[in-house]
């Protein structure tokens, strides 16, 4: 309706390409983030909804698109963290880490910037560090207690701990299934626990539920060549769809 009464109106368009996002309607939802962009290239909130989009796809113009709505707003300290995540999605995980650091700085309860330096800092194999890092905040800080379990459970995994790794995967299956996502969170550490059945079930419930954590807690289905079940759970036409995006991507990005 508005775009009838102003077919110039970039938050419209921002809007629109946001619902096609989380319809996984890819070119729809590109085709009117952009849109936006151009009618509004100043606009932070408009510019981030397309680096958004942009992490979804592994678009080559991710960092910069972030680091853009970053510098528009730089009183807001998630831009700080998104634009982190861009770095981290391409490679860059120094860049990363300084920008989740910035974030901190701002806000020590930004919970996506706490799970970016934990994930940074398990990329670099840096486990004791991470491991020390999300042990640093305080036990009964509400505002990231469900991002610092869910690091948490990632490292005890990694280190081999399964029982306090379960431990902490119950309550955290629990409140996933009541705000509906970070399910490809779970999968993540199952597929770490060498739990493929289990790993598939929560890439399924996020599948069904648009979960927007399968932009950053799944990579490509080749990346799986030793768990066909988890292949299997991929195999979605929304998400084929993204997988192709993602490979033409990596190759005008030169990743491939």
């Amino acid at each position: 309706q508005a775009l009838v009464l102003d077919s110039l109106n970039a938050e419209a368009y921002s809007a629109l390409g946001a619902l096609f996002t989380y319809e996984w309607k890819w070119q729809k939802a590109q085709n009117n983030l952009e849109k936006s962009v151009r009618l509004k290239p100043n606009d932070a909130e408009i510019v981030n909804f397309l680096g958004d989009f942009y992490r979804w796809t592994w678009d080559p113009k991710v960092i910069e698109t972030e680091l853009k709505a970053m510098d528009l707003d730089r009183l807001y300290p998630n831009n700080f963290a998104e634009a982190g995540l861009a770095c981290y999605i391409k490679g860059q995980e120094i860049k990363a880490m300084q920008l989740a650091t910035e974030a901190l700085q701002m806000d020590s309860t930004n919970a996506n910037a706490v799970l970016l330096m934990t994930y940074v800092l398990i990329q670099e194999q840096m486990f004791k560090d991470a491991t020390e890092f999300v042990n640093s905040f305080p036990t009964n800080n509400n505002q990231i207690e469900f991002a610092l379990n869910l690091a948490k459970a990632e490292l005890e995994a990694i280190n081999g701990n399964t029982d306090k790794c379960y431990e902490l995967l119950k309550p955290l299956e629990e409140a996933i299934l009541s705000i509906g996502s970070f399910s490809a969170a779970i999968a993540n550490i199952y597929t770490i626990l060498g739990q493929p059945e289990e790993a598939a079930r929560w890439i399924e419930n996020a599948y069904a539920t648009n979960d927007f954590t399968l932009s950053w807690y799944i990579t490509l289905p080749e990346n799986y060549p030793d768990n066909p079940i988890i292949q299997q759970a991929f195999n979605k036409p929304e998400l084929n769809a993204l997988f192709e995006i993602r490979r033409s991507n990596q190759v005008q990005s030169g990743e491939i």
